[in-house]
């Protein structure tokens, strides 16, 4: 039953409506009580004075017709107490879906108050929120006016410590330079210097520096090659007195064998002189004589083998010192070749990067023209006119120093060219390895192309 009040109200009434109507023909259409027969129908006639005036003994038909007429009277009366009972309960259906609409237009004119009151919060709302963004932007301009100030204060000590360190750093090159003038080449130095200049031919012109440099080098080699000149006269010395001492050797040895075959002779005389007198004595000085012997020639046979050791090691000592000697001089071959390799390729890669400067350099005039051309503001110029603009750049493209070096002939339009350029700050910033050469660059300004 609710669900039909809600979704279809109308329907709910038009069959309250019709119940009603039903139960208002059934009460007022229809009669009850027994209608008085007419004469000609005489079957209704009897009937009818027989009921009225029934006989002191009724018949069996007539008790079962009002024994069925009393049921319809008890039916007809529980319909009719059952169509009450649901007019009744359209009724009270009616009241309630009246109180619910009631309640639903109040809880409606309710929501209706409160979406007006809430709407008046929102307007007051947006109304505090746009007096507090009022005063936030105005907070906001009043610190972007302090930032601004203090980006100026910023930018004037920036270029004031610029300017120092740009000071500073002149002094060290100065400095740097001096004491690179003062500084002594190293033989890697010498050798590359030489290849240069083997290179460069003998006519070549030669800077103060690779003048004082050659002449370093020149007296470096002299002394290196007296040096090796010293070092061969004294290993030639050294083999003259080896040679010398070997003879000296070879005469004592001589002269040790002579003393003792000299000895053996004596000995044998004085043994036969003495061998009858004193046989045992001489036999046993023999044995004596034969063992100081062979311990005599095992003495000398270790002599001559340390001798022999010693020799063989000078020699192989000796042999070692050529080889590293050798593997040295093949190692600075290498060396060298490497370097003179590798001096040669940095000449080719300094050549394209040579190559690749100019347009580099004038492709970032460009993007500076560029950016300065779209803060220049018109001012009625006449249409043509051009000038040279120089600027010198800071860290992060900021503008150090701005002027005009070749004007157009009309000062305003140039004051304007200066102010284009200040404006456009920061300017872009060349990267990789022509960074240097655009921290001073010269471009023409011309808007008109």
């Amino acid at each position: 039953m609710w669900e039909l009040l809600k979704h279809s109200p109308r329907a709910l009434i038009i069959s309250v409506l019709g119940h009603l109507l039903l139960l208002a023909l059934m009460i007022f259409g229809v009669d009850w009580r027994e209608k008085p027969k007419h004469p000609g129908e005489q079957v209704q006639v009897i009937q009818a004075h027989t009921v009225v005036l029934p006989p002191p003994g009724p018949s069996p038909q007539e008790l079962a017709l009002l024994a069925e007429k009393q049921r319809q009277l008890e039916e007809d009366q529980r319909r009719l107490a059952a169509m009450e009972a649901e007019r009744q309960e359209l009724e009270r259906q009616q009241r309630r879906v009246q109180e619910q609409q009631r309640i639903a237009e109040e809880q409606a004119r309710r929501a209706e108050r409160e979406r007006q009151q809430q709407e008046q919060q929102r307007q007051a709302e947006q109304q505090r929120q746009a007096e507090q963004e009022r005063q936030r932007q105005e907070e906001q301009r009043q610190a972007e006016q302090e930032r601004k100030q203090q980006e100026e204060q910023r930018k004037q000590e920036e270029q004031k410590r610029l300017q120092e360190e740009i000071k500073r750093r002149d002094e060290e090159l100065r400095l740097r330079e001096e004491a690179e003038l003062k500084r002594k080449p190293t033989e890697k130095e010498c050798q590359a210097l030489l290849a240069d200049l083997g290179k460069r031919g003998a006519g070549a012109e030669l800077s103060e520096k690779e003048r004082r440099w050659q002449k370093e080098c020149n007296d470096m080699e002299e002394a290196k090659r007296k040096a090796e000149e010293e070092k061969k006269k004294q290993d030639e010395a050294k083999k003259k007195e080896e040679e010398k001492r070997k003879a000296e050797e070879q005469r004592q040895q001589e002269e040790k064998k002579k003393q003792e075959e000299a000895k053996k002779k004596a000995e044998e005389e004085t043994r036969k002189k003495a061998e009858e007198e004193a046989k045992r004595k001489a036999e046993e000085e023999k044995k004596r004589l034969e063992a100081e012997a062979r311990k005599k020639a095992e003495e000398e046979a270790k002599r001559k083998a340390e001798e022999e050791k010693k020799r063989l090691e000078a020699e192989a000592k000796k042999k070692a010192e050529e080889e590293a000697k050798r593997k040295a001089a093949e190692e600075a071959r290498r060396k060298a070749e490497q370097e003179r390799i590798a001096a040669e390729e940095a000449a080719r890669q300094k050549a394209a990067l040579e190559a690749q400067r100019g347009p580099a350099l004038e492709a970032y005039k460009q993007q500076v023209a560029g950016k300065v051309s779209q803060n220049w503001v018109f001012a009625g110029f006449a249409k043509g006119l051009s000038c040279e603009i120089l600027i010198k750049l800071g860290p992060g493209g900021m503008v150090l120093d701005a002027r005009v070096t070749k004007g157009s002939g009309n000062v305003a339009f140039d004051r304007t060219a200066v102010a284009a350029v200040l404006k456009a700050e920061p300017l872009p910033v060349l990267q990789g390895p022509f960074a240097e050469d655009a921290k001073e660059i010269k471009f023409i300004f011309a808007p008109d192309k």
